[in-house]
């Protein structure tokens, strides 16, 4: 009886320890949540549904997106949350080695300024495998 726990318990271990570099190469998801605050010309925070074009750069000026993706997006009290790369154009073959800036597009209205420099989140921060 007692070989017989000794064996399940050593059958458990070594399947963990399989289990294990699985998990520690799991695949970061090819998307981001970015999250803003929206106001009209005198401040005030805006409401409502708005398409909004977001971009991806090299530089903080000027240049050629090398990444986009238009949303239909709302607002309440100012506030709007997207997750970036959800519809198909998946941020995987983003290269984040470098400078990345988000450009924002609001209807209409010409990119707002200045962009947005992207940095590491705690997710994001991992060893090179």
């Amino acid at each position: 009886m007692k070989q017989m726990k000794t064996f399940t318990f050593i059958t458990g271990i070594l399947f963990l320890l399989v289990l294990f570099p699985l998990a520690s190469h799991a695949q970061v998801p090819g998307q981001m949540n970015y999250q803003g605050y929206l106001t009209d010309t005198d401040g005030k925070p805006l409401d409502g549904n708005y398409t909004m074009a977001f971009a991806l750069y090299t530089v903080s000026a000027g240049g050629t997106a090398f990444w986009n993706e238009t949303q239909a997006i709302s607002v309440a009290g100012g506030t709007y949350n997207v997750i970036l790369g959800q519809l198909g154009t998946e941020l995987d073959p983003v290269d984040f080695d470098g400078d990345i800036y988000l450009g924002v597009t609001i209807e209409s209205d010409a990119e707002m300024e200045p962009r947005q420099k992207l940095t590491s989140t705690a997710f994001a921060l991992k060893a090179a495998v």
